[in-house]
C-alpha cells in the first residue's frame, strides 16, 4: 500500500476488515510506491507468492496494469461498478458471494 506508518495504524484501528490480513508491503518501509514494479516484486518475494494464483485488487488502473504485467490476476475495483468487479473476479475463477 502507498501509505505511511501513521495512516496504516489508523486503517487497522478504524476499519476492522484490515484485521483479517497479516503482513503487508507498505511504501514507507519498502521505499517504493505503486505502480513501481519493484513493490510487486517485493510482495512476491516476502510472501512467496505465485502471482498467477494471487488476486490483486486496486482502484487505480495504473496499479492494476503493472500488477497484471507482474503476472498477478489483477482486477480494478470501482465502488460504482461493484457488479462488474464481481463478474470479472468470477471470470478469473473466484467463488464470491452474490451481491
Amino acid at each position: 500500500s502507498n501509505t505511511s506508518d501513521i495512516h496504516k495504524d489508523c486503517l487497522f484501528r478504524d476499519y476492522p476488515i484490515f484485521r483479517n490480513f497479516s503482513g503487508g508491503i507498505y511504501s514507507y518501509s519498502s521505499h517504493c510506491l505503486k505502480p513501481d514494479p519493484i513493490i510487486f516484486r517485493k510482495a512476491i518475494e516476502e510472501f512467496s507468492l505465485v502471482p498467477q494464483e494471487t488476486l490483486y485488487v486496486d482502484d487505480l488502473e495504473d496499479n492494476v496494469r503493472v500488477a497484471s504485467g507482474a503476472g498477478f490476476a489483477a482486477v480494478r475495483y470501482d465502488q460504482a461498478a461493484h457488479g462488474a468487479f464481481l463478474r470479472e473476479a468470477r471470470a478469473l475463477g473466484l467463488t464470491l458471494p452474490e451481491g
